[in-house]
């Protein structure tokens, strides 16, 4: 391990969900369409059906499947791009922290504590951030880090820390 520091990235098995829950959302009334555009098989599935359409009704489908392709495609747009961010999140070392979201950087020597707090709703993580006192000229402050949605548990990330600390 050496002084090489922990770097943690963002969590992908979310980002493979929405990606197919996006392609499903999506694909489905596309499906649709190309399948009743065949000729008869409309006319074989719902052999009752009227043959003249009231348009209130296909205006209200039309415009269902037309959120439900648009949503779906927003999904899968936003899940192709966390999926193709690999840039570091947040790194943990022998020098300090490094928190490439917030821009910010900060050395052991000004650290003067540090602790986590974690806000779940059942099995979801609302808020979870990495508490850290710093210390600035004459004056202590406290530093919130998100560490939602990264690549490890927040208590384990809190974890590494107090390790790398102890260990200076």
């Amino acid at each position: 391990m050496g002084d090489e520091p922990t770097v943690y990235v963002l969590d992908r098995p979310g980002a493979w969900a929405r990606l197919a829950g996006g392609s499903v959302l999506a694909g489905f009334p596309l499906a649709l369409v190309a399948v009743f555009s065949i000729p008869g098989v409309f006319r074989d599935i719902f052999p009752n059906a009227r043959r003249q359409h009231d348009p209130v009704p296909m205006l209200f489908l039309s415009a269902v499947a037309l959120a439900m392709v648009g949503y779906g495609g927003w999904l899968a747009y936003t899940a192709a791009g966390r999926l193709r961010d690999r840039r570091p999140k947040l790194e943990v070392g022998r020098a300090g922290v490094v928190d490439h979201r917030g821009g910010r950087t900060f050395g052991w020597a000004d650290v003067v504590g540090i602790g986590y707090e974690v806000e779940r709703m059942g099995d979801r993580t609302r808020r979870a951030v990495a508490k850290l006192a710093v210390r600035d000229a004459d004056e202590v402050r406290v530093v919130d880090i998100d560490i939602r949605g990264l690549s490890h548990p927040p208590e384990l990330i809190y974890a590494r820390m107090m390790t790398v600390r102890g260990a200076d």
